[in-house]
């Protein structure tokens, strides 16, 4: 019976007892936290800097935009990817192309773009050729010519028409005669309109539609042309390891949305009478590039090559999907910059992971105190034995 009384004497621990057992281990605890608080920062700061991303949010506005969803899916499938890192006329390095094929895709790229120049020129000498000739106006005052004539027609035709005989009298003769009279009048005034205004203005604006569509003509057969060599030239360096890493990390690094004026809500049924026709269409004319990736020189390459080269991207894909020809892709963005994006993480991960450290620590140490004190109680000092 002593025996057992003397055994839970020995396992039963208060908390005073606890105490006692850290008496004049202050110091070593502090010097404990602060190593591992040491420890821990290191640590912190380690992982941090291992896990750092570069980058930076670009936008850009589009005006008109591609009328449709593709451009969006181009952009997200990785179409554009190769494309930032191409040259201006969208060919490799040359180094890295068969000096034939290089050579044959930069004569076609050549030719594209002055058969392009001269498509833009074409169109607009027709616009400068309609405002000049005042075309609005001699259509609107050609057609008013043709609706008085039908209009005066019309009745003459009514007049004539009448079957009932007692409805031809004098008064009626006399009608028909005034519609006659005022029916040549009209056909001679459309007449001396049509020869000396409006045919000759529509024969110089034929010659400058002609020559706008010869030109495009002209355009679409180059870019046909073009493509073709661009690709062949592109073939052997897209096989190189290096490209072929560079262009995962595009893909992987860099997001294409649109940037939405109007939610869902705003933009209500398609089937509503009131809703705004144009809302999709302003949904559409702004996109937002975000960038993030962990090496910083990658990070600078992607940001500059976007820069330079989304605007002519964009321009040539709306001009060939949508056939307009001035399109406007501005950088509302300009001085966005390649930039260490998590810089708030490294700071907020080096105190998270120096805390821890610490806690963890002083938890170890304690509990080891606490261990010691019970498991060897011979060999701790001042401890108070209970014997009976």
């Amino acid at each position: 019976m002593e025996q057992n009384t003397h055994y839970e004497d020995e396992v039963t621990i208060s908390i005073a007892d606890i105490v006692r057992m850290f008496r004049g281990k202050m110091r070593k605890i502090i010097a404990i936290a602060i190593v591992a608080g040491i420890i821990g920062g290191l640590i912190g700061i380690i992982s941090s800097v291992t896990s750092m991303t570069y980058g930076t949010t670009l936008k850009y506005r589009l005006n008109p935009t591609d009328g449709g969803t593709t451009l969006m899916y181009v952009l997200k499938s990785g179409g554009y990817s190769e494309y930032l890192l191409l040259d201006e006329n969208g060919l490799p390095p040359k180094e890295d192309c068969d000096p034939a094929l290089y050579q044959a895709a930069l004569d076609a790229a050549e030719a594209y773009k002055a058969t392009r120049a001269e498509k833009k020129a074409a169109s607009e000498a027709l616009e400068t050729l309609d405002f000049e000739l005042g075309m609005a106006d001699l259509e609107y005052e050609y057609s008013y010519m043709n609706t008085e004539y039908n209009r005066v027609y019309g009745q003459l035709q009514m007049y004539k028409d009448a079957y009932a005989d007692s409805l031809v009298d004098e008064n009626h003769l006399a009608t028909i005669g005034k519609l006659e009279a005022k029916l040549d009048e009209l056909e001679a005034k459309r007449s001396e309109f049509e020869i000396n205004k409006y045919r000759p203005a529509q024969l110089v604006r034929m010659a400058a539609n002609q020559r706008l569509e010869e030109a495009s003509l002209a355009n679409y057969y180059a870019r046909l042309d073009y493509n073709e060599a661009a690709e062949a030239a592109r073939e052997q360096w897209r096989e190189k390891k290096e490209v072929k890493e560079l262009i995962d990390i595009i893909d992987k690094s860099v997001k294409y949305e649109y940037t939405k004026l109007f939610d869902d809500e705003e933009l209500g049924s398609s089937t509503s009478s009131s809703d705004d026709p144009n809302k999709e269409n302003l949904n559409r004319s702004f996109i937002t590039i975000t960038v993030a990736v962990a090496n910083k020189d990658d990070a600078e390459l992607i940001v500059s090559s976007l820069k330079k080269s989304f605007p002519t991207y964009i321009d040539r894909y709306i001009e060939q999907y949508s056939g307009a020809l001035r399109i406007e892709c501005i950088n509302i963005t300009p001085f966005a910059s390649a930039i260490l994006l998590n810089v708030g993480g490294l700071i907020k991960g080096a105190i998270t992971t120096c805390i821890l450290v610490v806690v963890l620590a002083v938890i170890a140490y304690c509990a080891w105190v606490v261990f010691k004190n019970i498991a060897f109680p011979n060999e701790s000092k001042g401890r108070r034995r209970t014997t009976k």
